[in-house]
């Protein structure tokens, strides 16, 4: 994907943050611009339809992830996580133009101002209330 046209879409654990994460990257693609959706799990991963990894200017990117919400303490999953993003991140030969990171994976923050990647919080549980209305 080309990096200074392509923005990271970081989506939480769970469909209610998959699904309006997708739907950002649907609208951000709708305007040329290459999203990138970063998955926290492959159990997730099987949730995206073919519809949205056919689409040109979109792609997904797996990291670890675990199985339920951020807990105190260390996380193993985390860390492999944090690894997995950053070598995909390494592997760029140009900068994103952003992240949108869903606000459970605020941890990501860092590996993103790492490689001076400017970031944007997104909270899908406001993305989902207003699509109710």
């Amino acid at each position: 994907m080309a990096g200074e046209n392509e923005i990271f879409v970081v989506t939480g654990s769970g469909q209610a943050h998959l699904h309006p994460s997708m739907e950002l990257c649907n609208h951000l693609a709708s305007r040329s611009y290459h999203c990138t959706l970063v998955v926290p799990s492959t159990a997730l991963s099987s949730s995206i339809p073919s519809s949205f990894t056919q689409n040109p200017l979109a792609g997904t990117v797996r990291i670890a992830g675990s199985a339920g919400p951020p807990m105190p303490g260390p996380d193993p999953f985390c860390h492999q996580a944090a690894q997995d993003l950053e070598a995909q991140l390494s592997g760029h030969s140009a900068r994103p133009l952003c992240a949108i990171i869903d606000f459970q994976m605020g941890w990501t923050m860092k590996i993103f101002w790492k490689f001076d990647v400017p970031v944007i919080g997104f909270f899908t549980f406001g993305a989902c209330a207003a699509a109710m209305e």
